[in-house]
């Protein structure tokens, strides 16, 4: 659960640290893939002990209603916006950040203040980006 957990809250960081893409680079709008994700938390998910299984798939849930988004934009500018509804069905938790990425090689490295660098590994159309301390990466399309 701790991994899914960790899963879940890169996710959201990532909605409140990034942005996306173009066809041939990566300068454009990403949004998380969300079958993808769910593919991997679901993996880590058959990984725990039976009786934190329930407990993570619930958690699990809410890559159905997490929204994020990454720009990345000419010039190495950064957007980033998240959108997380409420689970008691109060207003939801928006996030908006501005930062900066930069290429080094098919590596992406995105940046905003006073958070820690995401590293991505472009790979066509398909953005993978890990905070280096959550298992699962979170993977996201050109929108």
């Amino acid at each position: 659960m701790t991994h899914t957990l960790r899963t879940i809250g890169l996710a959201a960081f990532a909605a409140l640290t990034f942005a996306g893409c173009k066809k041939s680079g990566p300068t454009g709008a990403w949004v998380l893939d969300k079958a993808e994700m769910k593919a991997a938390v679901n993996r880590d998910i058959e990984k725990l002990p039976k009786e934190r299984q329930q407990m993570a798939k619930a958690m699990a849930g809410v890559l159905d209603v997490l929204e994020v988004r990454l720009e990345l934009q000419d010039g190495g500018k950064a957007k980033m916006f998240s959108k997380m509804p409420s689970l008691g069905g109060g207003d939801p938790k928006i996030g908006e950040k501005e930062g900066s990425w930069r290429q080094e090689g098919n590596r992406i490295i995105v940046s905003a203040a006073d958070e820690k660098d995401v590293t991505c590994d472009l790979d066509g159309a398909r953005l993978t980006c890990t905070d280096g301390k959550s298992p699962t990466s979170l993977v996201f399309r050109r929108d």
